[in-house]
């Protein structure tokens, strides 16, 4: 019986691993959505994210955000759609604001990245109880959320 040079089966195992397809580190894709409301005034004045999953919850939401109940909230099918809300809280000046920069599905779960912008210390700002907000619809999706803070002062 011959013996075979272990190089041989080194050189056949780099071989075979070069040969494989790539491996993805994590599957990352864009979720396309779109703003409902956005603004400066509220009548929620605690800083909270919400993620709003059915119909209930969102006239609830709509209702404690207008504090009008003549006012309709803008229709979302909870079959296929969901809602999340961004609020800063109250604050003392204008100049506050929060916007959806994007988000993505990162390896089984829904990451959105958020800007908070803060009053330019430079300019003039009314001196006025402000509550900024961000209001969004997106498609459904089951997966546990990550909110990711920018901040630009």
């Amino acid at each position: 019986m011959t013996k075979t040079p272990s190089y041989f089966f080194l050189l056949i195992a780099m071989l075979l691993t070069a040969c494989q397809a790539p491996v993805k580190e994590e599957d990352i894709y864009n979720v396309p959505f779109s703003v409902i409301n956005s603004g400066d005034d509220s009548h929620l004045t605690l800083a909270k994210e919400l993620v709003i999953r059915d119909n209930k919850e969102w006239q609830y939401l709509w209702l404690a955000h207008t504090g009008d109940p003549r006012k309709r909230p803008p229709p979302v099918d909870f079959r296929s759609e969901m809602v999340m809300a961004f609020y800063l809280g109250e604050r003392p000046t204008s100049g506050y604001a929060i916007h959806v920069q994007h988000i993505r599905v990162v390896n089984n779960q829904l990451q959105v990245e958020l800007t908070i912008h803060y009053p330019d210390p430079h300019r003039q700002h009314s001196m006025a109880l402000t509550q900024a907000h961000t209001i969004i619809k997106l498609p459904s999706y089951g997966l546990p959320v990550k909110f990711i803070y920018h901040q630009i002062r």
